[in-house]
């Protein structure tokens, strides 16, 4: 396969991201701490959460100010009181 050729294929898969960053909307990944100081930050945030039972990452995603924020980590956050938890089976983001 030439070089040439590969140019509809790459262009597919620009695009299928970008296609993918407009039906999110902007994605923010932040280490555990930022995340944690943005969670306090919130009011009465909604938090998406997903982790796995043999010890593999909790995932935790929130809208705060129009952004979406994404956290990756082995530990469990601690979550405000006021919190509302969405308990998922996995979250999926684009990978740009």
């Amino acid at each position: 396969m030439s070089d040439a050729s590969l140019i509809p294929i790459v262009a597919a898969i620009a695009a299928s991201q970008m296609n993918a960053m407009k039906a999110f909307g902007p994605i923010v990944r932040v280490d555990a701490n930022a995340f944690n100081s943005i969670l306090k930050e919130a009011d009465a945030p909604l938090l998406a959460v997903s982790g796995c039972f043999w010890g593999n990452a909790k995932k935790y995603l929130l809208n705060y100010k129009g952004l979406t924020f994404y956290c990756k980590t082995p530990f469990e956050i601690m979550v405000p009181s006021n919190a509302q938890i969405v308990k998922c089976s996995s979250i999926s983001i684009p990978y740009v």
